[in-house]
């Protein structure tokens, strides 16, 4: 930014971005990401779930797209698409699943938008670019990116066909585009939430009206290039609120400008997603309770769909990571055990936020046993510190060194499986499926 305008960015104060310190803190950041966010795939469930229970199951089977037209331009590395909905939404500027191809892999959680490149072409520029192209290729085969364009797609065109089936029915009913008085308590805040007011949505109403296309009874267009200005604009605005709160995408205004820095950005990595949920998700969705005083089923539906889509990839989840244990049916009827997949569920859920790790840091001094221990993608704890990669870090390191030094001069020392698991949670790509599997063999042959 300095380089452009002559003045130094508030975001990039702290330092040189390319100084030693602050590159030597993102390649720990990079790191962890490579060895640990194997599988994060599975925990956005509940975003998926969550993602179909706003636009209603109705609605997600009439605009739900080709899931193999979908990934296989995903593969192919092409972002637009033959559905004219889609393209309509995404070239007026709503950035349906171009998360891959707009920024860094973990800038959905971090907004790390892209590498410095004050001084180009440095050995350390080669590493982190280097990293960056590992952590392109982990968001990808853990299921970050696909999933993350899977639901914005499933949000983005399914509200679209939600609110156009809203404004046909009321139309037909009431004969009139003026139907925001009309609809019930709940979906008025919730368009609320979005930014429309009663005159905004009723407009945005009357151009669906008048420039939607049908075939065959089937809805083909939006026609959006042929909306006054204002209508569009807002309609664009509330999408993007609306797929940003689903599938949520943290920005520059989620986090106080602290937690921006490369320093902070360690202590709360993996967790601003938690952080910016708590305001996208949990306070939006309580907010809607408290103006339809706790009336709205369809809130209700949505807590329970998140829990649901959370406990059903866990349990997908864990059953692949069972293959190569020797104690795979005890493993197995802990993991899928009705109290345990609910305490996932919530721990999981889009919503929960910053409560899981309330509770087990408020536990942590009085029990061994805390409810929501390792349930995390990352199999990470869920507590305030031990859930920090970088804690985790130098804690595996740290007690890694002290049994190879064992194993060096102890000759009656034998690691036991702990032991050896963690040696192999320093691996990067560690906790990839199939990777996986074959450390559990390891473990299993070579610690007691």
């Amino acid at each position: 930014m300095h380089l452009l305008t002559g003045r130094q960015s508030p975001l990039e104060k702290g330092g040189d971005p390319n100084g030693f310190m602050r590159r030597a803190v993102r390649f720990i950041q990079d790191y962890n990401f490579l060895r640990l966010f194997g599988q994060v795939g599975f925990a956005q469930g509940a975003e998926l779930y969550s993602g179909i229970s706003e636009v209603g199951l109705k609605t997600f089977l009439k605009a739900n797209p080709a899931k193999k037209e979908v990934f296989d331009k995903f593969r192919a590395g092409k972002y637009t698409y033959d559905d004219p909905i889609l393209e309509e939404l995404r070239i007026e500027g709503t950035p349906i699943a171009l998360d891959k191809y707009m920024q860094a892999p973990t800038g959905r959680f971090d907004n790390d938008m892209e590498l410095p490149t004050g001084n180009a072409g440095g050995s350390f520029d080669n590493k982190e670019l280097l990293m960056g192209k590992g952590k392109r290729f982990v968001a990808d085969i853990s299921g970050l990116n696909p999933m993350t364009a899977y639901t914005q797609i499933i949000v983005g065109r399914g509200m679209s066909f939600k609110i156009s089936d809203i404004v046909n029915d009321y139309y037909k009913k009431f004969n009139t585009t003026k139907i925001y008085n009309k609809l019930n308590k709940g979906d008025q805040v919730r368009f609320k939430t979005l930014g429309w007011n009663e005159q905004e949505f009723d407009n945005i109403g009357k151009q669906i009206k008048k420039h939607s296309v049908y075939e065959n009874g089937k809805y083909q267009s939006i026609g959006l290039e042929n909306w006054d200005a204002k209508a569009r604009a807002d309609y664009i605005v509330g999408m993007q609120r609306i797929i940003d709160r689903v599938v949520i995408r943290n920005d520059v205004s989620v986090l106080n400008r602290f937690f921006t820095t490369d320093y902070a950005k360690t202590i709360i990595q993996f967790r601003t997603f938690t952080l910016g949920s708590y305001t996208k998700q949990l306070l939006n969705k309580l907010y809607v309770l408290a103006e339809t005083r706790s009336k709205d089923y369809h809130t209700y539906g949505n807590f329970m769909a998140s829990m649901l889509g959370a406990s059903q990839f866990y349990a997908v989840q864990s059953y692949i990571n069972s293959f190569g244990r020797s104690d795979r049916k005890e493993y197995l009827e802990k993991r899928l055990s009705v109290e345990n997949l609910a305490k996932i569920g919530f721990l999981r859920s889009s919503w929960s936020s910053l409560l899981p790790g309330v509770i087990d840091t408020a536990l942590y001094p009085f029990t061994d046993n805390l409810p929501f221990t390792y349930g995390r993608s990352s199999e990470l704890a869920s507590s305030t510190i031990n859930s920090i990669p970088s804690v985790n870090l130098f804690n595996t390191v740290v007690d890694t060194t002290r049994n190879v030094t064992k194993l060096a001069f102890d000759s009656d020392y034998q690691p036991s499986k702990g032991d050896v698991s963690k040696f192999t949670s320093l691996i990067m790509l560690q906790n990839a499926l199939i990777i996986k599997n074959i450390n559990n063999i390891i473990v299993d042959d070579l610690g007691e």
